[in-house]
This record gives C-alpha cells, structure tokens and sequence, in this order.
C-alpha cells in the first residue's frame, strides 16, 4: 500500500469515527443482561429478538442490549405476543450502532424505538420495516407518559411502566451523531423519528405515507416529546446542526386515501442541499423550525403538492435567517381541491438567491394557497420570486410581507433576464379565477433593475389589491431596467409596483404609503386595466418628499390607466405629500383609451415643484372617454422650464383643473391647460384660487376645435404675468370660453428701472489717493429711528411693496408710526 493510500484510509476513518464514535468493524447484536436473561451475543445473520430476552411491563416490552449493529445482508427481527404495544430497546456500553441491514418487527401495529448515547449510523443498505412507528434516537432515556424512565446512559437507574413512551431526555450538551448514508427508512404508517445529536441524512429516502415525521438536532438538556405534535413538551435548552443533502428525499405523502401525512424538523441549524421535504396529496402540514441559518440551495425544495381531491398542505417555518440559492419552498395543487398556506417566520436575514416561494393551483375550482412572511430583513436577487397564482378556475392566494428591517428586491447589475424579480400574486394566462392581494410592510424597501411588486390577472378574474406601508425610505429606480421581457417580448420591464388586467377583469388598487419616495429612471406605481376591464385606483401618502425623477432616463410615473379599447372607467390618482418634485419625463397621470371616462387626479401637497423637460401631472382620454379632472391643493406649486398641468381628450370632453394654492402658484415657461383634440368635446374649465399668481413665460389654456372652449376664473390677491404670457380660452369652431380674473392685475413693466451695462473707468470716481482713502471708514450699512415706541415684532413691516404704491398706513397694520426710519449707506474701496 502507498502512503498516499495510507492517508486516504486513515482520513476515511477518521470521517467514520467523527460521525459515528466507537463504531466496530464486526457488527453484532449482544444482549447486556440487566433485564434477567443472561448477557450474551446472539446468533445472525438473521437476529431474532423476543419477549424471553427483555422484560415486559403491560403494553412495554424493553430490551437492552451491550451491543446493537447490523451488518450488509442482516436482519433484526423484534418478536413478542400480540399484547405488545411498544418495544423500547437500549445501548448502553457505549458501543455505536452501525445498521446496514434490516430492522423488522413481527408484531402487528408494534411501535419500535432504538436509544444508543453514544451514536447510530445507518448505511446505504440500511432498511427498516414495521406497521407503527420507528424512532432512533442518541438519548439517554425514554420518559414514559407515567415518569418512569428507561435509562441508557445510567441503566441501574432505570423505573418500568406500562404507560407508552412520551419523550426522549438528553442529560449532557452535547449528544451523540446520528448519519443516514444512502438508507432507506421506510415506509413507516406511524412515526419516523430521529433524535440526537448533530444529524445527516446523506441521500437515501425516508417515508412515512401519510404518518409522522421528525428530525430533530439536539444540543442541549432537555426532553424532545415522541409526539412532535406536542410542542409544549418541548424543553430542550438547544439545537444543534442538521444538513440533508446529495438527492436526499424526506416525504410524509401517501394515496388520497390515507391520513394526512405531517413533517417536522427542529434545529439548530439546517441545511437542504439538492435534497427535498415533501408532503404530497395530503392535507397535513411540513413544519421547519430552526434556530440559527436555514440554507436551501441546488434545486432543494420543501413542498406540498396534491394531485388528488386532498389539499396540499401547509408549509410553515421558523428560522433565525433563511437563504434560498436555488432552493423552493412551495404548495401546489394540481387536483380539484386548494394548495397549502405558506407561513415564513424568520428573526434575521431572508436571501433569496434565484429562489421561489410560491403557492399555485391549476385546477377547476381550487385556490393557490395564502402566503405570510415575516423576518427582519430581506433581499430578493438572481431572479428570485415570492408568488401565489392560479391557472384555472381557482383564485390565486394572498401575499403578506412583514420586514422589521430593510427589504431589497432587485436584478444583477448586467444579467441577463430570465425572469424577474420580486413579489406577486398572479391569474395567469387561461385563467378564470382572481389573483389575489399583496400587503407588503416595510422599515425601508429599495427596487431596482427589474424588481417588482404586483398583482396581475392574464385571465378573466379580477386583478388583486396591492397595499404597501414604508416606515422610512420607498425608492424604485428603474435606470437600470432590462430592455424587454423574455415573457412578452416587446414589452419592457418595469421596476415598480403595480395592479394589472390584461384581459377581461377590473385591475386591482394600488396603495402606497411611506416616510419618504422616490421613483426614479423609468420606476413606476401603476394600476392598468389593458383588456374590458376597469382600471384601479393608485393611492401614494407620505409625511416627507415625493420625488418623481426622469432626468435620465424617462418613464418615471404614478399612473391609473385603462387603455384598452374596450376598458372600463380609469382609475383615481391620489397624492398626499408634504412636498411633491417631478422631474424630466415624469409623470403624475390618469389615462384612459376606451369609452368611459378617466380617472381624477388629486394632489394634495406642501410645495409643489415641476421642473425640466416634459414633467407632467395630466389625465387624458385617448378614446371616445371623458378625461379626468385634476385638483391640486398645496401651499406653492411652480411649473418651470416645461412643466404642465392639463387634462386633455381626443374626442370628447375636457377633464376640468382646479387649483387652490395658499402662497404662490409660479408659472416660467410652464403650463396649465385644457384641449379637446376632437370635433364634438367641449375644453375642461380652469379655476385658479390662491393668494399670488406669477406667469413668466406661461400659459393658461382652454381649448377645443368643434365645442365650446372651456372657462378660465382666476381668483388671486396677486396676478403678475410677463407681456408674453398666454391666458386664453377658445375654440377653433365653436364658442370660445369666458376668462374671468378677480383680483388685482400687477404691470411690472413701468415699474422697472433697466440698468445701464457698460463699465466706468475708475480714476474719474477715485478722485482721493490710496493712502488719504486708506483713513476713511469701512463700508456700512446703518438704520435708526427718530424716537417714538419700536414697530411689535409680530405685525408686518411698513413698507412699499411694489413701485407705484403707497405704504399702508398705520391703521392697515395695525402699528403706530412715529416718525419715518432713516437709513445711511456708506461705501468706501479699500485700497489693494
């Protein structure tokens, strides 16, 4: 033999020990003797293990053994009479058992359980074989239901019962291993268990059709029930590590005609790696609980399916962080009947790394099940998705985030698309039934390069609500955004939030509401009905700024769009914001292409800023639809540099603007406006309320061609308009509207002085030399009174407000006034 073979045996035996201490090369079965029958080894291959060498207490039959291990090709048969219930067998040398052969029982609805401290390792030959339940577990006792205990770890110590097995006891921190290499455990009808220390399940397959399961890693002291159903028994101090991998199959599913099958796993930490938890055609639930990193990576999944007239089951699990590479967690339906709910509670981080988490139907009448996730925060990446859809008859499933934290959803920088990322309820394609509602709430939330969070019906049904709370910061930025879809090819993505009918249903409402927003590139927030349906109302709130940016790249929106030529009524547009800032090619709208009418827009805000090239709030109609109308309530609006307010129509009538301003509404080079492009419409009518209104190259339209123009009232303390500033109302066939302007019409023109601008030498003004300059005092600026009682600080200051007019008097501001203030203006250039 070559040393290098010597260094790989060595390293495969100290594997072997790592994972199973004090195993024996030679494997047999040796009982110990403290139960009455002499201590002696048995005779194999095919061991038969009876009544005569244990000792039976009512329904219990225990048996303890020096030795317990079964090599390729034997067999381990427990025997006893019919009045048998449970056989309970211990190690307690201090030998590891190694099973790679068959563990049976004779005994009709017997129930076995195997307790070793000091490890068990089952090999790929490995099989069990009975008609109850089967535990294996590194324990040190097995406490009866009556609190007797059958002890391993201190055999001497032991009390019998006739009660059944109630929970294993673990005295030290850290158990024993217990590795399943390749085995095949199974198919249990009772309870399939493995309790002990840090677990492995290296390939192979456990089954138990329609029974138990349990997995549970232990590090701690502590009782684990023999019933997993029985959390409250749970007392263990602590988990340990558990990994499942390399094709590893776990499943409780059975016939539609036996029970509900159930999965539990309890852990320390737990790891899914190209390996699977099922439960299929059963309506019994998968139960995951783990106290540090849940890792489900190369297409591992944990699922529930059913074919048949069962539910799928539940799916819920608890973990301190949850990462998904590859991985799924799913409940699916494919019979007549609903797919599970989906419960995800985790403490830390969730990462989904091309993960799904989904619950879908795709049947007659069944509806995809709910899905609820909680953590603290979480990234969605690599075209990972959160989603519940429904490609039948059946509704798709609801979808509620909850994240303390901060939750991130976006593409890789430069990937290339093959789906997108985000969270969705979906009717797809062929569909009839509804897709359901989304409820996101989050401390900040951040999308971009094809993130997406939505609702969307393909089908018949009705497009689902899409509710989102922010505690702090809202930003989707679309920059970034792929070009086309791989889904829809021409239609490009969108990072944003969105409701959606494609079809015949009403889109759903969309509902945003955050500390601070900004959507920037080509982001958008949108409800859009594109087939016969109704399109949904977009609701955004927040205390802070709403910033609408689409400087770089355009499309940036808030948007309720029914633009199919057959659709229902647009949607309402409702903004609420302490300050609103669209930029660029942004756009606050409401568009409607069929013959109902658009949707209104409101917009309640402090200041409102519209700035750059083609920022625009406007409601349209395209179609043979009335436009929308648009409110705007705010203490300043300024539309600069091509910003505009409109409502417009193709054909027929004009959406109507109100704006009610508080200080000043500031138009330079913008524009507020409403036309009628058609031959029948009449223009929208115009109502400016407010305190100061300034047009510095702007207008203020009301048009249309065949009907009559629209009115414009403007009601201001203040009108102050450039000579080449446009108010008109007209109508280039019809009856043109009225204008009417109450208030004060300010002329600036005479009462500005232009200022020469040509320079002037300096020596003709510097008739002193430097050094006589050099003694006069530095330029001051002082004010005073001459006598009398000081102006009161909370009145107006007395004083000309614009050239031509005279000071209000003492009676209009209420303060007396002496004499008049005298100021001096001193100004000397310092020398070089």
């Amino acid at each position: 033999m070559t040393r290098r073979a010597r260094l790989s045996v060595g390293c495969f035996w100290i594997v072997l020990a790592a994972l199973a201490p004090h195993v024996a090369l030679a494997q047999s079965i040796a009982i110990d003797g403290s139960l009455g029958p002499k201590a002696r080894t048995l005779t194999g291959p095919n061991y038969t293990i009876g009544a005569d060498l244990g000792k039976q207490i009512g329904g219990n039959l225990f048996q303890s053994f020096g030795k317990f291990g079964l090599s390729t090709g034997e067999t381990a048969n427990f025997t006893g009479p019919s009045t048998v219930h449970n056989i309970i067998g211990r190690v307690t040398t201090g030998h590891a058992s190694s099973i790679d052969g068959g563990m049976q029982s004779s005994v009709a609805g017997v129930n076995l359980y195997l307790i070793n401290p000091s490890g068990i390792v089952f090999g790929p030959n490995a099989t069990v074989n009975v008609s109850g339940s089967f535990q294996a577990s590194t324990a040190d006792y097995v406490r009866m239901s009556d609190g007797t205990r059958f002890q391993a770890a201190h055999p001497s110590g032991s009390t019998f019962g006739a009660a059944p097995p109630a929970a294993f006891g673990f005295l030290t921190a850290a158990p024993s291993a217990i590795a399943v290499n390749g085995s095949t455990l199974g198919p249990v009808p009772g309870t399939l268990g493995l309790i002990g220390g840090p677990v492995t399940i290296t390939g192979g397959k456990l089954t138990a059709p329609g029974g138990t399961m349990q997995v549970a890693s232990v590090a701690g002291n502590g009782e684990v029930p023999v019933d997993p159903r029985n959390s409250a028994a749970l007392t263990v101090t602590s988990f340990g590590r558990a990994s499942i991998t390399r094709s590893a199959i776990l499943d409780v599913g059975g016939a539609a005609s036996v029970s509900p099958g159930e999965l539990f796993v309890r852990a320390g930490a737990l790891t899914i790696d190209a390996s699977h938890l099922s439960n299929n055609d059963n309506a019994g639930k998968i139960d995951v609980r783990v106290a540090g990193e849940l890792l489900i990576q190369n297409q591992g999944s944990i699922s529930s399916l059913t074919t048949s007239t069962n539910p799928a089951g539940d799916i819920a699990i608890t973990a301190g962080s949850l990462t998904l590479n590859l991985g799924t967690i799913s409940s699916s339906t494919l019979g007549d009947t609903n797919a599970g709910n989906i419960a995800i509670a985790v403490s830390g981080q969730l990462l989904m790394h091309t993960g799904v988490i989904s619950s879908d139907t795709v049947t007659r009448s069944g509806n995809a099940g709910n899905i609820r996730i909680t953590a603290g925060d979480m990234t969605i990446t690599d075209f990972g998705n959160i989603g519940s859809g429904t490609f039948g008859g059946g509704n798709g499933g609801n979808i509620e985030i909850t994240v303390a934290g901060d939750l991130a959803i976006f593409a890789p920088a430069g990937g290339k698309a093959t789906g997108f990322d985000g969270i969705s309820s979906q009717a797809n394609p062929g569909s009839s039934g509804n897709a359901g509602n989304v409820a996101v709430h989050a401390g900040s939330l951040t999308m971009h390069t094809d993130g997406m969070i939505s609702s969307e019906t393909d089908g018949g049904g009705k497009g689902g609500d899409v509710a989102i709370r922010v505690d702090g910061q809202l930003s989707l930025d679309g920059s970034s955004d792929s070009l086309v879809s791989p889904f829809r090819p021409g239609i490009p993505f969108r990072t944003g939030i969105t409701a959606a009918s494609l079809l015949g249903g009403d889109a759903g409402s969309v509902d945003i509401g955050a500390g601070q927003i900004a959507i920037l590139g080509g982001a958008q927030i949108t409800s859009t009905a594109s087939g016969a349906g109704a399109g949904g109302s977009v609701a955004v709130t927040t205390p802070g700024t709403l910033l609408l940016d689409g400087t770089n790249v355009g499309g940036a929106q808030i948007a309720a769009s029914a633009v199919g030529r057959r659709s229902g009524p647009g949607g309402v547009v409702t903004i609420e914001a302490g300050s609103l800032i669209v930029n660029g090619a942004a756009k606050i709208a409401s568009t409607t292409a069929g013959p109902s009418s658009g949707g209104d827009i409101r917009v309640t805000a402090g200041d409102i800023l519209l700035s750059g090239i083609g920022p625009q709030i406007t409601a349209q109609s395209t179609g043979s639809g009335t436009a929308g109308a648009v409110t705007v309530d705010a203490g300043r609006v300024q539309l600069f540099d091509g910003g505009s307010i409109s409502t417009e129509a193709a054909s027929a009538n004009g959406g109507n603007i109100e704006l009610l301003v508080g200080d000043l509404l500031h138009l330079r080079q913008g524009e507020i406006s409403t036309s009628v492009n058609g031959a029948l419409g009449n223009g929208g009518n115009i109502l400016i309320d407010g305190n100061r209104l300034v047009v510095d190259h702007g207008r203020i339209i009301a048009q249309a061609v065949g009907g009559s123009g629209g009115n414009i009232a403007i009601r201001v303390s203040e009108f102050v308009p450039s000579a080449d500033s446009l108010v008109s109302a007209t109508s280039q066939l019809g009856i043109s509207g009225a204008i009417e302007i109450l208030g004060p019409r300010v002329d600036l023109n005479g009462s500005l002085v232009v200022l020469p601008g040509t320079l002037r030498e300096v020596a003709p003004i510097l008739t002193s030399s430097c050094a006589a300059r050099g003694m006069l005092p530095r330029s001051a600026l002082t004010q005073g009174g001459r006598g009398g009682l000081p102006e009161d600080a909370e009145l107006p200051l007395a004083a000309l407000y614009l050239a031509s007019r005279p000071a209000p008097t003492a009676a209009a501001t209420g303060a007396e006034v002496i004499g008049p203030i005298k100021s001096e203006l001193h100004l000397t250039m310092p020398c070089s």
